[in-house]
């Protein structure tokens, strides 16, 4: 066997058998340098075992299987034999005239079958060192110590268990904090000129995006190192599956034929190209819950498309104009405009994508415009209809429910303005802001969705609010009025139909619930205004927490947790022994809370002690300095006691005028 390059050759065929001996691959292998000279060289082992009739025949075969890779060397194919049998040992040295075949040789025939008993396993001649001393009895790999560089180490952290992550951005700067209930939020990690625009987190929190000129990126790990490079400049919107798997980049200025890109996120891949959709409408790429399923309109329907294999089909919707997935179910939702010259009603029609068959259907008249609103679970989606009748709009509801035999749907009429809609997640509830004509401020009503029909829970009647803001746990929602209403909050508990608080972050444009429903942040962003900009911290129950006011505050943006893993039938029974398990966690919190105290009281001791040393320093230096001070005054002292105090009175004229007081 040669070395690569012109460099002095090795011939097996001149290397006796008991040289390859056991006592030979121990002590002359190790010698031989593993370099790129054995770069053309592998080692092919699981051959059978045969004596010296069969040798030849045996020899030929494998020459022949490996010559199909590409050109072996002269002497290159060596199969040794145990000098006491005369059989082969079962394995073979091959070495090829270019590196390139070695390599493909490894990668096309290691796993190959040469018959049903013998299997190829094919390796480069330079992992004979790593393979000779491989132990002889297995042992168990143990379990390595926690990766610190884990995309999920931030929900091991066992210092912050109690504490949720958040992300700010202003000016040039972003930074990431730890809130914590028992003190204040905690400085992580800060960089400069980490984005050129915008920061967003992936769905279940795992990745960090920012966005730049020639593409986007992914960081990750508890050292918010690069994850991936996508390139595709001019980027302005994203979105990424719901399982993280994949994402969508969207430029609306680029080429045309090349404005969305479908990416993998683990081999940071292209999967597919798009072109622009027609519609203005974002997203315009469309998921199922699972990342099964890839969706979008085209002409005659909905084009499906099956992940990883990208194979597609086509759902015939005629005239569809938007649709949306189940969030649990391959359902999807899509609404039909009216077809006037055909006479053809609007339509809202529900479809399994996995049979294709339409499992619901309802004809809507003299409909301008639907909005489809999924309840997170799945079990409901309402459908706000405006509606044009004699000239006058109004809205009304229709509540589908998914759970139940035939997908029965209930109508809630409410002619009055519809300003904002919003299910409460993980229940069966739901909050409507509606204003009558010619008044000032709206109504907030509630409802439940209660065995075959839904009730009325309260109205809250004129109130400053523009958006609905649940809890990710439901049960408590705020009530914000931004723009016209400068930022005004209530805090509403739904189970108590009771008012927490109320208060107000002026100019403010924007909320967002911390993943446990404990927090909750406002911010006003310099992208609206210019006018104190930051961002405040609030408890459920509205109490401030922190106010923050940084000049060119553009986002504050909670990190989102995974959901949970436990059946639904485990969080029903956890919620309802709350109590019993609460006991453990009070107890928990009651020795944080004792912890921090004794650490605040220690901090606080260790001040007041550098106080008094300082103090004591002082008036040490006085007291020695005193001497020299009387020695610079002369007589004058600078004891209070050797002074004398007098206190005079001083009139002083301010301002003096004349005024005519006239007869009557």
């Amino acid at each position: 066997m040669s070395r690569n390059r012109g460099s002095p050759q090795i011939d097996f065929s001149k290397i006796s058998t008991d040289q390859l001996t056991e006592e030979f691959l121990q002590q002359q292998v190790p010698a031989l340098p593993a370099d790129p000279m054995f770069a053309t060289c592998v080692v092919v082992d699981n051959l059978p075992i045969v004596p010296e009739e069969k040798f030849t025949k045996l020899y030929q075969i494998v020459e022949k299987i490996f010559k199909n890779i590409g050109p072996i060397r002269d002497g290159g194919l060596y199969m040794p034999k145990d000098p006491a049998s005369n059989q082969t040992l079962g394995f073979a040295f091959i070495e090829y005239k270019d590196p390139q075949h070695a390599q493909q040789a490894k990668q096309k025939i290691d796993g190959g079958k040469l018959d049903k008993s013998h299997v190829f396993a094919v390796n480069d001649y330079d992992d004979l060192d790593r393979f000779k001393d491989f132990p002889e009895e297995y042992v168990a790999p143990q379990p390595k110590e926690d990766d610190k560089s884990s995309l999920f180490s931030w929900l091991l952290d066992k210092a912050h268990s109690i504490g949720d992550q958040f992300i700010i951005r202003y000016d040039n700067e972003s930074e990431i904090y730890w809130n914590d209930p028992e003190k204040k939020p905690e400085l992580i990690y800060k960089k400069k000129n980490w984005t050129d625009s915008f920061i967003t987190w992936s769905p279940k929190g795992t990745y960090l995006t920012t966005y730049h000129l020639k593409g986007i990126m992914l960081w990750g790990g508890e050292l918010w190192k690069t994850v991936a490079r996508l390139e595709h400049s001019g980027v302005k919107l994203i979105d990424f599956s719901p399982q993280e798997q994949y994402i969508v980049t969207f430029n609306p200025d680029g080429n045309p034929k090349e404005s969305l890109i479908l990416w993998d996120v683990k081999t940071n891949e292209k999967i597919k190209t798009f072109a622009s959709p027609q519609e203005a409408n974002w997203p315009s790429l469309k998921w199922s819950h699972d990342d099964k399923y890839l969706a979008r309109i085209e002409k005659g329907g909905i084009q499906v498309f099956e992940l990883p294999s990208m194979k597609s089909f086509t759902i015939p919707v005629a005239n569809i104009k938007d649709f949306c997935w189940s969030p649990s179910q391959h359902i999807v939702c899509c609404w039909i405009p009216e077809d006037v010259s055909a006479s053809a009603p609007a339509r809202m029609l529900l479809v399994d994508v996995t049979t294709r068959k339409e499992k619901r259907t309802k004809n809507l008249f003299s409909v301008t415009d639907c909005k489809m609103h999924w309840q997170n679970r799945g079990d409901y989606v309402c459908i706000k209809v405006e509606k044009q009748q004699k000239k006058k709009k109004f809205t009304y509801f229709e509540l589908f429910r998914m759970r139940e035999k035939g997908v029965p749907i209930e109508v809630l009429e409410l002619n009055e303005n519809i300003i904002a809609f919003a299910w409460e997640p993980n229940g069966h509830r739901f909050a409507i802001i509606h204003i009558a004509e010619n008044t000032q401020r709206p109504d907030i009503s509630f409802y439940v969705m209660e065995g075959t029909k839904f009730r009325h829970l309260k109205t809250l009647e004129k109130r400053p609010a523009t958006h609905l803001f649940w809890s990710p746990r439901g049960r408590h929602i705020v009530l914000a009025g931004f723009r016209n209403f400068n930022g005004a909050l209530e805090f509403f508990d739904v189970d108590e139909l009771t008012t927490l608080g109320t208060s107000d972050h002026f100019m403010a444009t924007e909320l967002d619930w911390d993943p446990t429903g404990r927090f909750v942040a406002s911010g006003a962003s310099a992208w609206r205004h210019q006018l104190e900009n930051g961002y405040y911290i609030w408890s459920f129950q509205g109490r401030l927490i922190q106010k923050v006011l940084k000049d060119k505050f553009y986002q504050f943006l909670w990190r989102p947790r995974p959901p949970s893993l436990l059946p639904l039938v485990k969080e029903k029974e956890i919620t309802t022994n709350i109590n019993k398990i609460a006991k453990t966690y009070i107890e928990q919190d009651k020795q944080v809370r004792k912890k921090l105290e004794t650490e605040r009281r220690k901090e606080r001791e260790t001040l007041r002690s550098a106080f008094a040393e300082f103090v004591a320093e002082k008036r040490k230096k006085y007291l020695d300095e005193r001497e020299h001070r009387h020695a610079i005054r002369g007589r004058y002292s600078d004891e209070d006691t050797d002074y004398e105090f007098v206190f005079r009175d001083v009139d002083e004229v301010v301002e003096q005028y004349e005024e005519p007081i006239l007869d009557d």
